[in-house]
């Protein structure tokens, strides 16, 4: 605080002594020296105006400041900050007349001298106001920037809030989505084979740890997630034997920074198996590859007769578009989707 006052004084200090000089040296090209010496250069008047320009320095800082803080903080516009400035050079032009009035004619009785030391007296003084309100000017926007820019990240804060409130939604999505299916799956084991039931019961509960443990990721790593899609595999080979002929690249994962969304791939392959028919003796194919930067899954088209879906495609319309919104939230690049007469792609975006 002290360090503020006297930074202030050495500011206002300053403006007074050299809006001073300017009136001196004025003061001695429009006046004779007999004239200046005598009117001038004495005591009283040295006084005067010493006492003058300090005063107007210090009044001019107070009343902008009190002007600013209780009138315009922060939300000055063109008009209030027009008026201030009105209002400081009609409050410096006042004090030069009522000094000049007071002290200068009624010692002199001259209104000639009066009036030429109204003149540079007014130009001298117009310097404080000037720069004080120029002063100001830049300080209202200064603090106008500063403040957009707090509420630039305020609004960011709340945009990241938002997101990171609507992806745990999403996430949350996932649980359920897998285990409705996975439950499903495990329904009709038990009447078809209770011992494969168990089995399957078994590599689920381990899957369903690796879920667990990765549904608060953002990200996992693309090797950790072909490990887990390589079990998931074994899941679905669990369950429909000699039904599917999943083929998986070798080499996906190029080096552990690769990363990709949970469960990304997992759902693709789920899709695949719930909205194709499959059979020992028709066997349906899943592909799993890189190409570029993104994770291809394709599976043959082989979708069920309209009047069987009801029967066989039990889904909660969640899974591709959980995808796609993740992706969107997290990344600029999102799924590509491609569908032909033969074949089904979703090529998933490495990150």
């Amino acid at each position: 605080m002290f360090l503020k006052i006297s930074r202030n004084n050495i500011y206002d200090g300053l403006m007074a002594y050299v809006s001073f000089a300017m009136y001196y040296l004025f003061a001695i090209l429009v006046f004779d020296w007999m004239t200046f010496r005598g009117t001038f250069l004495s005591f009283w008047g040295l006084l005067d105006n010493w006492l003058f320009y300090t005063g107007l320095a210090k009044t001019i800082f107070d009343i902008s400041n009190y002007i600013k803080k209780k009138k315009f903080h922060l939300r000055a516009s063109n008009r209030s900050l027009l008026g201030y400035s009105i209002f400081i050079f009609i409050y410096t032009l006042l004090l030069v007349l009522v000094n000049d009035i007071l002290f200068l004619y009624i010692d002199t009785r001259d209104i000639v001298l009066t009036l030429k030391s109204l003149y540079i007296r007014t130009i001298s003084s117009a310097l404080i106001a000037i720069i004080y309100i120029i002063r100001n000017y830049a300080q209202v926007i200064q603090e106008n920037a500063e403040l957009n820019m707090e509420l630039k990240e305020d609004l960011q804060k709340e945009s990241e809030k938002a997101t990171r409130a609507q992806l745990n939604m999403l996430k949350l999505q996932l649980d359920p989505h897998f285990m409705f299916n996975s439950l499903n799956a495990l329904v009709g084991l038990m009447d078809e084979d209770p011992k494969k039931a168990e089995h399957f019961t078994l590599e689920l509960s381990r899957i369903y740890k690796y879920i667990v443990a990765n549904i608060d990721a953002d990200t996992v790593g693309l090797k950790e997630g072909m490990v887990f899609i390589e079990n998931y595999c074994k899941l679905v080979e669990i369950r429909y034997p000699q039904q599917f002929n999943i083929r998986i690249e070798e080499s996906i994962a190029k080096n552990d920074e690769e990363k990709i969304l949970p469960l990304s791939l997992q759902l693709l392959v789920e899709n695949a198996v719930k909205h194709n028919r499959h059979s020992e003796e028709c066997p349906l194919t899943i592909c799993i590859k890189r190409e570029g930067n993104y994770v291809c899954v394709t599976n043959k088209l082989n979708p069920y007769p309209e009047n069987e879906r009801k029967t066989h495609v039990v889904s909660a319309g969640i899974g591709m578009k959980n995808l796609y919104d993740r992706y969107k939230l997290l990344t600029d690049r999102i799924p590509i989707v491609m569908e032909s007469e033969t074949e089904y792609i979703v090529k998933v975006p490495i990150i």
